[in-house]
């Protein structure tokens, strides 16, 4: 066991600890300066509990894995880093997470740890809000869900607006205000940004298509469920990539516009299919026989698709050229875009 430093001190409160942490073995002192030093107990995993302002629901599995095998392979009194805790504010004899930790005290659980170093710190529920909001908006798998709730949180417990919360953590009001919508949004909006996550390395993808989505929400008021029916495929096809951010702008416009919305998503899903299927513009007069001539036809949304397929095209060959010079023959197709581009850009 370590010998505490003279300069080490008890903190308040410390003696109402359960008997079991009060018995815990001090393993060392933590602090940056001999004048501000504390201990470092082990305790019982079974009395720390996660703040309630931690709103990160899932965890990268690769990493979480690779955490749990180290903590396997590794005796608690090792660790580098203790958990900040303080005694829980609503349970006599718990602790408290009061900012990052949350992912090591799950992964010291699923490797089935008993006890885990802690620092126990005065924190009071404001401070530990903003400290947890800043260790998880530094983090690259937070949603905009997930950053949402966080703003809710200072939102309803201490009354503040967006503009408070841009001068505290720094981040753009627009975003707060997005992130809020977001995590307010249809069960299958909230449900889309998760299967991002799970889909791809970074959670950040979505935020604009969820606002297009929302507009359709608005459809429940017509028919209960219709909304349902309606985000249902047009997410999936968001999420593969068949819809874009833009092409879904134009989509959700034209839907909540018609007078019978799932005909004119019928008409929309037919389009990408056969759009997918054959390579080419899809003939649209079969479509007329399901939605009025005005709705038939969302010329917008197969434009924006073709133009994000040749833009992926142009950037694949961009890479395959790297810094070389084009051949005479690469020279003139890419002349003729040009001139092709600036062309449509000169239209009024």
């Amino acid at each position: 066991m370590a010998k505490q430093s003279g300069g080490a001190k008890t903190l308040q409160g410390l003696a109402s600890l359960t008997s079991k942490i009060n018995q815990g073995e001090v393993i060392g002192v933590s602090g940056s300066s001999s004048s501000s030093l504390y201990q470092v107990f082990l305790a019982p995993i079974d009395d720390i509990l996660p703040s309630k302002y931690q709103t990160r629901e899932a965890e990268n599995p690769k990493r979480f894995e690779s955490l749990v095998t180290s903590m396997k392979q590794t005796p608690p009194q090792e660790f580098k880093d203790a958990l900040p805790v303080r005694h829980h504010p609503d349970q006599d004899g718990k602790l408290q997470v009061v900012r990052g930790g949350h992912t090591r005290l799950k992964a010291a659980k699923a490797a089935g740890l008993s006890q885990y170093p802690v620092i126990l710190v005065e924190y009071d529920n404001k401070r530990s809000a903003f400290d947890t909001a800043r260790e998880n908006l530094a983090r690259e798998d937070l949603t905009p869900v997930e950053e949402g709730r966080l703003y809710l949180i200072f939102k309803h417990e201490w009354g503040y607006t967006q503009e408070g919360l841009e001068a505290e953590l720094g981040i753009s009001r627009n975003r707060i205000k997005e992130c809020m919508a977001a995590a307010q949004s249809h069960p299958l909006i909230i449900e889309m940004f998760t299967r991002i996550k799970e889909m791809e390395s970074s959670a950040k993808r979505g935020l604009l298509a969820a606002k297009h989505l929302r507009r359709l929400e608005v459809l429940d008021e017509r028919q209960p469920g219709l909304t349902a029916r309606l985000l249902s495929p047009l997410i999936d096809a968001f999420l593969y990539e068949k819809l874009l951010t833009d092409a879904l702008d134009i989509a959700t416009k034209r839907i909540v516009a018609s007078d019978d919305p799932e005909a004119t998503l019928a008409a929309l899903l037919r389009d990408l299919q056969q759009q997918e299927e054959t390579g080419e513009q899809p003939e649209l007069e079969s479509v007329k026989k399901d939605v009025s001539k005005k709705e038939t036809a969302i010329p917008e949304i197969q434009r924006s698709t073709k133009l994000h397929l040749a833009t992926q095209r142009l950037r694949q060959f961009v890479s395959l050229i790297q810094d070389r010079s084009p051949s005479e023959e690469e020279r003139t197709i890419l002349t003729n875009m040009r001139n092709e581009i600036e062309a449509i850009l000169q239209r009024a």
